[in-house]
């Protein structure tokens, strides 16, 4: 069995040797019934429980999952990753998938950042005229037809090739993030602009932004929320000191509308005027 923070999604496996590094103390040459004894003296399981933890098994997740969870956050158990304590029980098989996605993710967001860098680099080489930011606000707008700084350039036949095949890489980025996260976070709805915001993080600014998804999805009633967006119901969160998103209530259910900083806040906060 593993355990699974709610926040940040870092896992680790629950056996008796997680709890025994928690409570303190020794297992040189514990036996099975000795293993046992030490968890229900130190935990107060019930024994059946005890016995479930010294043998293993998938067994564990489905009948004792929860019981578990919650001695970890009542005796203060943190996550190694990201400090929380709310956790949730998880399959040796379901995680190991999750982590199967989350290695595809690294793998073809690494791919679209090289890809990234050769559009800008052949957009620098056309015209030395365009500033970080006139590169920036172009990978926002990418799929418009009609782009100032398209009509400027010399070799277009190039630049369909690149575009072409930066557009699919961010196709299979946006669509690794939505596997996972429709597993992780089942109340959240992503769009296109926001998979592709999130696409573009860092690894540390997605670890922060991934314990907001998980806030949301786990005790939505206990954040804070900033104003809504003037003359619509969108409201902004932060993340990772400059990370902006925004996202819109809808009974149960969050859709993240945006995701980025504060270089795209204003192309966001255009975005949702123009379309919420």
């Amino acid at each position: 069995m593993k355990i699974r923070c709610r926040d940040c999604g870092h896992s680790e496996t629950m056996n008796k040797e997680l709890i025994l590094t928690f409570l303190g103390g020794a297992a040189a040459g514990f036996g099975f019934w000795a293993w046992v004894s030490f968890l229900f003296a130190g935990t107060g399981f019930a024994m059946p429980l005890c016995i479930a933890i010294v043998v293993g098994g998938p067994a564990l997740v489905a009948k004792y999952g929860d019981e578990i969870v919650e001695w970890l956050a009542n005796k203060g158990y943190t996550c190694k990753k990201c400090n929380g304590n709310k956790w949730m029980p998880i399959s040796e098989e379901a995680d190991i998938e999750l982590n199967r996605y989350k290695t595809e993710e690294a793998v073809l967001k690494n791919t679209l950042s090289e890809k990234e860098l050769e559009i800008k680099e052949f957009l620098s080489e056309q015209n030395n005229l365009f500033s970080i930011e006139d590169l920036e606000h172009y990978f926002n707008e990418l799929e418009q037809k009609d782009n100032t700084i398209e009509n400027l350039l010399k070799d277009k036949e190039k630049w369909e090739v690149l575009k072409q095949s930066y557009t699919q890489t961010q196709e299979q980025v946006n669509q690794s993030f939505k596997r996972r996260f429709n597993v992780c976070y089942p109340s959240l709805i992503f769009n296109k602009r926001a998979l592709k915001g999130i696409g573009r993080l860092n690894e540390t600014a997605l670890l922060k932004f991934e314990q907001k998804l998980g806030q949301l999805q786990h005790r939505s009633d206990q954040l804070v929320y900033r104003d809504k967006i003037q003359g619509t119901d969108i409201i902004e969160m932060d993340f990772n000191q400059s990370g902006r998103f925004y996202i819109q209530k809808e009974g149960a259910s969050f859709h993240i509308v945006c995701v980025g900083d504060k270089k795209t806040q204003l192309d966001d906060l255009k975005f949702i005027k123009n379309f919420y």
